[in-house]
This record gives structure tokens, C-alpha cells and sequence, in this order.
């Protein structure tokens, strides 16, 4: 029995050593608790066998000495209490600890609050500024859009300063974002988007998107329009879906099936609609379609200079103006003059040089000094 009792003192001692090792070290309290535990149980272990020791001696009638024997197991007991003491002063420390955090985190989420608070209200204040550019610069585009010759400068400094109080929004809506949690962060991203998809697409709404539908002679004009006008505005993803936005009828079922490659989308129309040939041959056939004139018809020939004017200028768009010029052009155009206007053309015509460029120019300088007078 009492190899009994020292082997459980030796087991107890050693699981002592690894509680205060614990302790000392400032392990967790979890695995502190856990370890004395175990040590209580150790404890209590030992108890039970020093008092079979003691029941075995006084049942062999053997003498001992109590003193002896008390003081052992007093001995024993004031270790344990030693153990209880320092975990007990170890979990005030952690206690202590956490109160001064809830402390700490009580005046830290104050002034968190504190510079929330400021952060939002430097963003309402830029959102206001922002707005306010948005507004001034629909307003200049709504005055100066159907203008034949816009303040380019003037709305140009106005979407550089829209730009920057963009840029300044995203500054101070980073550092709003940055104060809070994760969760509300992900809400407030949407803030920033919002305005700025406010701002990219205000200038097209405002302005209005050239329309193709099929008509060749239209085209040139069209793709001159979107590259100059349209292009210079989008980001590269939205290409493709504005253009879109641009086709109808014949037009759009021309691409409908290129999804969004855009020189793709070009190269199927530049081959549809966009072939010199075919648009000399368009301009002919409105020549041909024109009946021939007679002396007093005034409406009549109004829309022929107007044809001819019309199909010079488109063809000037794709640097075949000359095909206007050559003389089987000309030569469809005199044919459908009143005669009044043929008598004065060939006379202008034989007192000047045969050259065809010279005969075409003077046939829309005669053409426009009547318009003139009509």
C-alpha cells in the first residue's frame, strides 16, 4: 500500500510541474483549466491512498507514527493549495485582462464611431459636389448638343472637372470603407459604383446615338459619327453593346450573331454597306431614277441639285468624289437638265476647257446659283 501511495505522490508531483509550466508560461485558459483538472483528480487519487496506507497499518496492527504519517499528507496538501492559488491569481489576471480590453474596446469603438462618422460626412459632402458637376454638365451638353458648332472647350473643362471630383469620391469613400466591417464594406462599395456608372453614362444619355439601319448611302456619315462622337467615350468592354444600340432592322440582324467582337461587327458591315463601288453604284442609280427636267419646273430641279449635292458629299466621305465627277456621271446629269439650264451649261462648258473636273464643277456652281434664286 504504500508503493501504492508513492507512486500516486510521484504522478501528482509531475502533473504539478505541468500545470505551473503552464501557468508561468501563459498558455490558454482552456488548456490550463483542463491540466488542473486532471490535477484535482490526482488529488483526490492520492487522498484515497494514503487513507488505504493508513487503514492497511492499523489493520496489520502495526506500529506508526501518526505524526509522521499526518505531516506526509499535509505536505501533499499544501502543494495542491499552492497550485490553487496560482491558477486562481492566473484567471483574475485573465479576467482583469479581458476587462481592460472590453475597456479598451468600448473607447476604441467610440472613436471608431467618432471617425465614421466624419469619414461619412466627407462623403456626403463630395457626393453633393459630385451631383452637382453631373447637373452642370447635363445642363451645358442639353444647351450646347444641337448646336452646329458646340463649345467643345467649354464642356471639355467640365468633364475634366467631373472627373476629378470623381476620383476624389472614390478617395474618400475608400476611407470610409475602411472603417467598418466587412459586411457593411460590401454594401458600400455599391455607393461608389452607383455615382460612378452615373457619371459614364450621363454624357450618353445626353448626347444622342447615331442610328443605322441598312441605307448605304447612310453609312460613311454613320461610321464617321460613332468613332469621332461615340468612341472616345466608352471603356472597351461597352463597345460592342453600344453599337448594338446603334443598328436596327437589316443593320442589326447584319451582326446578331457576332456576340460582342467588334472587329468582327465592323468587318460585317464595313462588307455589307461599306464598299466604294457599292455606294458609287447607289449614288448612279438616285441619278438615274431622276426624270428628266422640263423648263419651269422648279421643285423638280431643286431635288436634283439636291441628289447630286447629297451624292458628292457622301462620296466625298470615302474620297471617291471623283466618281461624280467622270463623264458618264456627267453626262447622266445633263441629260436630265431642263433645257434653259443645258443651253447655258454646254455654252459655259465650250468656252472653257474639256476637262470632266472642270465641267462638274461648273455644273454644281450653275446648279446652286439657280437653287439660289429659286
Amino acid at each position: 500500500a504504500k508503493l501504492v501511495r508513492t507512486s500516486a505522490k510521484r504522478v501528482f508531483n509531475r502533473n504539478v510541474k505541468k500545470l505551473v509550466d503552464s501557468i508561468n508560461s501563459k498558455d490558454t485558459a482552456a488548456l490550463i483549466e483542463s491540466r488542473f483538472k486532471d490535477l484535482k483528480q490526482l488529488w483526490d487519487d492520492v487522498q484515497r491512498k494514503h487513507e488505504g496506507y493508513i487503514e492497511s497499518l492499523e489493520n496489520s496492527k502495526t506500529t506508526y507514527d501518526v505524526e509522521q504519517e499526518d505531516g506526509w499528507i499535509d505536505e501533499m496538501d499544501k502543494v495542491y493549495d499552492d497550485v490553487l492559488r496560482q491558477k486562481l491569481a492566473y484567471f483574475e489576471t485573465v479576467e482583469d485582462r479581458k476587462f481592460l480590453k472590453r475597456k479598451e474596446d468600448r473607447i476604441r469603438k467610440k472613436e471608431g464611431d467618432k471617425a465614421i462618422f466624419r469619414a461619412e460626412q466627407a462623403r456626403k459632402v463630395e457626393e453633393i459636389a459630385f451631383r452637382q458637376d453631373v447637373e452642370n454638365l447635363e445642363e451645358a451638353l442639353a444647351a450646347e448638343i444641337d448646336k452646329p458648332n458646340p463649345a467643345a472647350s467649354m464642356l471639355e473643362t467640365a468633364r475634366t472637372e467631373l472627373k476629378r471630383q470623381l476620383e476624389e469620391c472614390k478617395r474618400v469613400n475608400g476611407e470610409y470603407v475602411l472603417l467598418l466591417d466587412a459586411e457593411t464594406a460590401g454594401d458600400e462599395i455599391a455607393w461608389f459604383t452607383s455615382n460612378a456608372m452615373r457619371g459614364s453614362t450621363m454624357k450618353l444619355e445626353r448626347m444622342k446615338l447615331p442610328q443605322f439601319s441598312g441605307n448605304i448611302r447612310d453609312y460613311p456619315r454613320f461610321r464617321s459619327d460613332f468613332e469621332k462622337q461615340i468612341l472616345p467615350e466608352l471603356e472597351s468592354g461597352k463597345v460592342a453593346y453600344v453599337l448594338k444600340s446603334c443598328l436596327e432592322g437589316e443593320a442589326f440582324d447584319a451582326i446578331y450573331n457576332l456576340d460582342d467582337d467588334v472587329t468582327k461587327m465592323w468587318k460585317r458591315l464595313d462588307e455589307k454597306y461599306g464598299l466604294p463601288s457599292k455606294l458609287v453604284d447607289v449614288v448612279v442609280y438616285d441619278i438615274k431614277n431622276i426624270k428628266h427636267l422640263q423648263e419651269g419646273d422648279d421643285q423638280s430641279f431643286l431635288e436634283l441639285i439636291n441628289t447630286v449635292e447629297k451624292g458628292y458629299q457622301d462620296l466625298a466621305r470615302i474620297n471617291m468624289e471623283s466618281e461624280i465627277s467622270n463623264s458618264g456621271t456627267v453626262s447622266l446629269i445633263e441629260e436630265r437638265l431642263p433645257r434653259d439650264i443645258k443651253r447655258e451649261w454646254s455654252g459655259e462648258v465650250n468656252r472653257s476647257t474639256s476637262k470632266v473636273e472642270q465641267k462638274s464643277s461648273r455644273v454644281f456652281s450653275n446648279s446652286f446659283k439657280n437653287k439660289e434664286r429659286l
